[in-house]
């Protein structure tokens, strides 16, 4: 598999100038070719785009409201997801702009495409330790003496949106399911990933880290929610059960996944 089946997209606000530099120097240091996709901001929401957001389902688990900015981030990945579905390229990752590319990033990434089959998603971003093998020791160790990275499965799998590859297939569900939304970014594309059993597999050790950069989120860039966030009501007893439920189906979700996962990784 060639490079030129893979596409690059960094999410990025035009404001964020300090954002885009970082990303175009990791770029050019390990000789990737960035599309840069203009971030949607809270601010200039449209009616029409509003309509993704999903209030009534947010309302059964939540005491409260996604803000603004928190729809705009869902709505940048859908685009970003989008835009590579336009081209003709077999495959698309899609970073946000605070992801600090490990040397064995591009490694990962062409072990992923070239070797291992069966997958849809990959999570680029794994919190080192929280994660679940798909290989067995054997396997693991000669892909880590070939390529330098092995497939597993991240425990965290609705945490963080940093990064994602994606094969048309997987775009495309990912695509669908962002339709509509009730959740942030991060755990919303989880929660498509797991209920709707898009086969998803992470990376040991993780192509990317939280960059310094994370420290101030671009969620709040146009003014902050500190005052909203210290008065954020608690659920009801019906919402915070239905979440408990919420949370355990998710769980089971995560074993099913583990177990599709190792099956199919086991024919490669």
């Amino acid at each position: 598999m060639s490079t030129t089946s893979i596409n690059y997209y960094v999410i990025n606000l035009t404001s964020q100038n300090e954002r885009r530099a970082f990303m175009q120097r990791q770029a050019l240091s390990l000789g990737l070719n960035f599309s840069f996709i203009e971030a949607i901001s809270g601010t200039s929401l449209t009616a029409e785009q509003l309509k993704s957001y999903d209030a009534t389902t947010r309302h059964r688990y939540m005491a409260r409201e996604l803000t603004l900015n928190e729809i705009a981030c869902v709505l940048s990945h859908r685009k970003a997801i989008q835009t590579f579905l336009e081209t003709g390229s077999e495959f698309g990752v899609v970073l946000e702009d605070d992801a600090e590319l490990r040397p064995h990033f591009v490694t990962a990434i062409h072990e992923a495409v070239k070797h291992w089959h069966g997958w849809e998603v990959a999570k680029l971003y794994t919190n080192e330790g929280t994660l679940y093998p798909l290989m067995s020791p054997e396997d693991a160790a000669a892909a880590h003496s070939a390529a330098g990275v092995q497939a597993i499965l991240p425990r965290k799998i609705m945490w963080n949106s940093m990064g994602f590859l994606y094969s048309r297939s997987g775009a495309k569900k990912v695509v669908e399911g962002l339709q509509r939304f009730w959740r942030p970014a991060d755990p919303q594309i989880g929660l498509i990933l797991l209920t709707q059993r898009i086969p998803t597999l992470g990376f040991s050790p993780s192509p990317i880290v939280l960059s310094k950069l994370n420290e101030v989120s671009t969620i709040d860039y146009h003014g902050t929610d500190t005052e909203r966030w210290k008065s954020i009501p608690k659920r009801s007893a019906l919402q915070y059960l239905r979440y408990r439920l919420h949370v355990l189906h998710i769980a089971f979700a995560k074993l099913r996944m583990r177990a599709l996962m190792k099956k199919r990784l086991s024919r490669c």
